[in-house]
């Protein structure tokens, strides 16, 4: 009587195990680009909020000196919701302009668009290192 043999044998188990970290090998910096855009859109959330809180500021004093008050309407959130971008002043506003920063921090800090602004007039862009970089809004 011939008994037949159930279960995998080691090569299918090794090729098997080849697979999976190849898998995972192509997964794993596809999920983490996923997670870098996706903190950057709260940054960009926190930015134009910011930049409507400056206009309406601007709308009742016909200026934006003193919109970086802590009495203000205008006062900025000091993070972003998810805690991963700092957003403040890239200067202290001028009479006519200003512009507005959201620098990542902790795991953030190797998102390749660095840290993403915003000015008076819509403009929006990111630079890292003193270099713009595109596609990043």
């Amino acid at each position: 009587m011939k008994r037949s043999q159930a279960g995998f044998s080691l090569i299918e188990m090794l090729i098997v195990i080849a697979l999976m970290g190849i898998l995972t090998a192509i997964a794993v910096p596809q999920y983490s680009a996923y997670r870098q855009r996706s903190n950057r859109a709260d940054a960009k959330v926190a930015l134009v909020e910011g930049a409507q809180r400056m206009e309406r500021y601007f709308s009742r004093s016909s200026s934006y000196v003193g919109a970086d008050n802590a009495t203000t309407g205008a006062k900025l959130p000091v993070k972003s919701e998810s805690g991963l971008y700092n957003v403040s002043f890239d200067t202290a506003p001028a009479a006519g302009s200003y512009v507005l920063q959201a620098v990542p921090n902790g795991s953030q800090t190797a998102d390749p668009c660095g840290t993403l602004k915003i000015d008076q007039t819509g403009r929006k862009w990111a630079e890292k290192g003193g270099t713009t970089v595109a596609n990043c809004w």
